[in-house]
């Protein structure tokens, strides 16, 4: 009875852990979100020129990798891909890169309340990737 007793609480133990192990594993392996943007001034996203205003992005990551759709209202204007990092702030952040005429594209899309950051691919990224 005691040797059965031990297998049981052993298998109850194994179990356990291939339960938790899996739902980390399956947690990890694709996330999504939801979040908002604010331009101040114009720029580009995967070649597609964004007004200023406010925006919707929503992305679904699978690993370190994310899908990242942009929308104004109830319309997509923009989609690329981007690198899912870390971000430990409180708050809100964008980045943009400069190109030698000046010209603005958003580089990073940081979500505090999400702990994320969203590095965007730039455009010859997104040109690489769709050939």
């Amino acid at each position: 009875m005691k040797q059965l007793n031990s297998k049981r609480n052993y298998l109850a133990v194994l179990l356990t852990a291939i339960l938790l192990t899996a739902s980390a594993w399956a947690a990890d392996a694709a996330q999504s979100g939801r979040g908002t943007l604010e331009l101040t001034q114009p720029a580009s996203i995967a070649g597609t020129q964004l007004a200023s205003g406010k925006y919707q992005v929503e992305w679904t990551a699978n690993g370190g990798l994310a899908n990242v759709k942009i929308s104004r209202g109830n319309k997509e204007v923009a989609s690329t891909s981007a690198h899912v990092i870390k971000y430990d702030a409180n708050y809100d952040t964008i980045s943009f890169a400069t190109d030698e005429k000046g010209a603005k594209a958003l580089a990073q899309i940081s979500f505090g309340k999400s702990k994320l950051a969203l590095r965007l691919a730039n455009d010859s990224d997104a040109q690489r990737a769709a050939k």
